[in-house]
């Protein structure tokens, strides 16, 4: 399963994904070579953004396709259309994220893996806003 991500290794527990590392620096979407570091550096020319990592998830018709996690500047407020948007002005389609996840933080910690609770509904800790682009 870690092959099919872009993360490792890539466990899933019934509330948590654990992620080691990127797996690889690219992802695919429907052939055609995305590197999250190009998305993520016109992500972070957004000033209400604090940090941000985009990863490949992934897609039954596309192969993979873009997932932005997205921390906002505290005292900001982001909307996930402003960031499609923002997105859609300087990156070919087939870069801009499928979704948007605003979190509270990014998992920063000495542990080898971080859990990403899959279960929690949106809350003060998680705030998901999905949104799914038609190709």
């Amino acid at each position: 399963m870690a092959g099919s991500t872009c993360a490792i290794p890539f466990v899933r527990t019934p509330t948590a994904l654990y992620i080691l590392d990127r797996w690889k620096d690219m992802y695919i979407f429907g052939g055609e070579n995305v590197y999250p570091a190009e998305v993520e550096n016109v992500l972070y020319q957004l000033d209400r953004i604090g940090e941000v990592a985009v990863i490949g998830v992934p897609d039954e018709r596309w192969g993979e396709v873009g997932c932005a996690v997205i921390v906002v500047k505290p005292g900001e407020q982001l909307t996930a259309d402003e960031v499609l948007r923002h997105c859609r002005a300087d990156l070919a389609t087939f870069k801009v994220p499928a979704s948007i996840e605003f979190m509270d933080e990014l998992p920063h910690n000495a542990s080898p893996m971080s859990p990403v609770d899959t279960s929690a509904p949106p809350s003060s800790t998680m705030r998901r806003s999905r949104l799914f682009l038609e190709r």
